[in-house]
């Protein structure tokens, strides 16, 4: 692994984003953090309608921006 690397988990009500780096061959965790999709339209679990891939991807951004996430593989 070179550099950072990003781990993405988008799921039914919220995406999570970790960085991941190294340091003296070791992994160490960079910065993590999660957004709710709530605000983007999502609904509950029970009433769970699939956000458009341009909802998801503008939470993605705004999540990755929030965190200062600087890794440009993932």
């Amino acid at each position: 692994m070179r550099g950072s690397v990003l781990g993405i988990d988008i799921g039914t009500s919220s995406i999570k984003v970790v960085q991941l780096g190294l340091r003296e061959n070791q992994p160490v965790l960079e910065t993590y953090g999660e957004i709710g999709l709530a605000k983007y339209g999502a609904q509950t679990l029970a009433n769970y309608a699939q956000l458009q891939p341009e909802i998801e991807g503008s939470a993605l951004a705004d999540l990755i921006h929030e965190i200062n996430a600087t890794a440009r593989e993932g």
